[in-house]
């Protein structure tokens, strides 16, 4: 696993914990927790020890004091701006749609009217969903078979245009071309 790999997941794994408080200035503690939720489980201490270092270096994460009893310091972990926008940033490159084992009939549309002055996030926002392979009926009005709540609320917040995009599920007649374009991609419906 690369280092920027390493960084990454070092970076997921404290954003998606709720153990900040656990460490106790020890890095040793939160280095070992790391590598029990790497998903590969493969790396060693010193790849972690200097990922870590790296990561608190290019200031993605800050440590701060949180309480003491008897004599010892619990301190928190906390993911800074610059931590967070790694995060966003990786999790827009990543994002994908998962499959369901089977459809369950409801077409998701994804329709916006975002402004001219945003034309650049408007033309990348259509870019993704072409490559998320939705299907355009009209110029601002998209179709996907499967459930993408999710994606688009991360999609349009990563934007900063949530407010010029609406989504819905809804079953349809007469979806016969919906159909065979998706069947011709691979879907399976």
């Amino acid at each position: 696993m690369s280092r920027n790999n390493i960084q990454r997941t070092i970076l997921q794994n404290l954003d998606d914990s709720s153990l900040y408080p656990f460490i106790n200035r020890s890095d040793m503690m939160l280095v070992r927790w790391i590598i029990s939720k790497s998903p590969s489980k493969q790396l060693t201490e010193e790849q972690v020890r200097k990922s870590l270092h790296n990561i608190k270096k290019r200031k993605y994460i800050k440590i701060v004091p949180a309480s003491s009893k008897k004599g010892e310091t619990n301190f928190n972990i906390e993911l800074t701006n610059k931590g967070k926008e790694i995060l966003k940033s990786d999790r827009f490159r990543d994002l994908s749609i998962s499959r369901p084992e089977t459809w369950d009939g409801k077409w998701r549309f994804v329709i916006f009217d975002v402004p001219e002055k945003y034309r650049r996030d408007r033309d990348i926002l259509r870019d993704k969903l072409k490559k998320l392979n939705f299907f355009q009926i009209q110029k601002s009005v998209w179709v996907h078979p499967y459930d993408c709540e999710k994606e688009i609320e991360l999609l349009t917040e990563y934007f900063g245009v949530t407010q010029h995009v609406l989504s819905f599920a809804t079953s349809i007649k007469r979806d016969d071309l919906l159909k065979e374009y998706f069947e011709k991609q691979g879907f399976g419906l």
